[in-house]
């Protein structure tokens, strides 16, 4: 019982130091470091953008209102043609603002794309050893995957059957879904999945997103929350639909293309890339997959999605470089946190109050003008919600590779360790 009480006391001990070492070494990378403003930094990236954004002279134009953002995403993303022409219900707090966070993390991801060479890592989904496919959608592949998934993974909000309570094969009744990107059977459009190694893009099989899905509904059903249906999966599902019949609609011809695994189907037109689209809204249907927190937990899981029990080591990492950097952002991404009746905020104010320090190794947020901001204008409830967002980053070490740490109280330090410690 001694040895026992010894070795618990010398764990502790050490997990103590190394809790301190850690802290001091983000501290000491954090030294005399420069931050920016996101509203500095936004302005640059909508100056620089790879692909047309004339007509937007600043990013407050862009971001004055949920129509405006819409505009900016089908005039970039989708070469003006209205994708996004949804109703959006503006009585529904859960949908207000979604087209800013959307458009919010894709500048975000561009922001903060050298750290862990994030953006640069996106292409790896494809197998790099066929030239052909890389050639033809260079050099813009990464930036192409990374607009695709930041400005489509919240799509699921803006369809009516996000609060529908409907088994899986229903659904997709209901959505009259002509080509399903979780279908693993083989068909025509299933031939693209050659163009990408599956295994960096599903850290979750097709079987396991409907398990998900299954659990997902009777979670939320159980909470009577608004969304029932996960948002992920039910954006993944609908974009890819959408995506195919366009593509099918302008060019019949592509059909005859994709019998052929060796002809990879992409005219050079941004918005025509099949397999690009397919391996984002594979992405978008696993972003929103928690782990569960404790064994009580574990039995609303089920076994059939045992791989994400709280003891078992779900994480995601560089080998799914798309997951994870859409991981990241959205959960490091501060505006949706602020959209809400009791919690809300001026975009311009977040923009301008929030600044980031960036390289390849290390990523500081500092929200330290931020809270000032909220002190100074006694806006407690504000500043509870700056802290849980805080504890949701320092969170990320229990389901990616990530490691977050708080310096300076309302500053996070950021760094990427491919073993961890538990």
């Amino acid at each position: 019982m001694f040895q026992c009480g010894l070795l618990f006391s010398f764990i502790c001990k050490d997990r103590r130091e190394l809790k301190m070492t850690n802290e001091n070494q983000h501290n000491n990378l954090s030294a005399n470091r420069k931050t920016r403003s996101l509203k500095e930094l936004f302005e640059e990236q909508l100056d620089s953008l790879p692909f047309s954004s004339s007509g937007y002279q600043s990013i407050d134009e862009v971001l004055s209102s949920d129509q405006k953002a819409i505009e900016f995403i089908n005039h970039v993303l989708y070469l003006d043609r209205n994708v996004y022409d949804v109703q959006i219900d503006t009585q529904k707090l859960i949908c207000k603002e979604r087209a800013k966070h959307s458009v919010i993390s894709f500048l975000f991801g561009l922001c903060v794309g050298d750290f862990c060479e994030l953006l640069g890592n996106c292409s790896h989904i494809f197998d790099m050893e066929n030239r052909r496919f890389i050639d033809i959608n260079e050099p813009y592949i990464n930036y192409k995957l990374w607009m695709m998934t930041s400005a489509n993974h919240d799509y699921g909000y803006y369809s009516k059957y996000i609060h529908s309570d409907l088994e899986f094969n229903k659904l997709i009744r209901k959505l009259k879904i002509k080509h399903n990107v979780l279908d693993v059977k083989p068909s025509i459009l299933g031939m693209i999945d050659t163009r990408f190694e599956r295994e960096r893009v599903m850290k979750n099989s097709s079987n396991k997103i409907i398990d998900y899905y299954d659990y997902a509904r009777r979670f939320h059903k159980e909470r009577e929350d608004y969304e029932i249906v996960d948002h992920g999966i039910l954006g993944g599902l609908l974009i890819y639909d959408r995506i195919i019949n366009q593509i099918l609609e302008d060019n019949p011809m592509i059909a005859n293309y994709l019998y052929d695994s060796n002809n990879y189907c992409d005219s050079g037109v941004y918005f025509n890339n099949v397999a690009s689209y397919k391996a984002c809204c594979l992405t978008i249907c696993q972003h929103n997959f928690f782990k569960s927190k404790d064994s009580v937990s574990d039995e609303l899981y089920g076994e059939q999605l045992r791989h994400l029990w709280h003891d078992r080591g779900y994480y995601i990492d560089k080998k799914h470089p798309l997951l994870l950097f859409l991981s990241l952002i959205d959960t490091i991404e501060h505006k949706k946190r602020f959209s809400t009746k009791n919690a809300w905020l001026r975009t311009n104010t977040l923009l301008e109050k929030v600044k980031l320090s960036v390289d390849k190794s290390l990523l500081i947020i500092d929200y330290s003008e931020l809270y000032a901001y909220l002190d100074k204008n006694l806006m407690q409830k504000h500043i509870k919600v700056l802290n849980d967002h805080i504890n949701g980053i320092c969170n990320l070490e229990t389901w990616t590779r990530f490691k977050a740490i708080r310096i300076n109280d309302y500053a996070v330090a950021i760094t990427y360790a491919e073993n961890s410690i538990k």
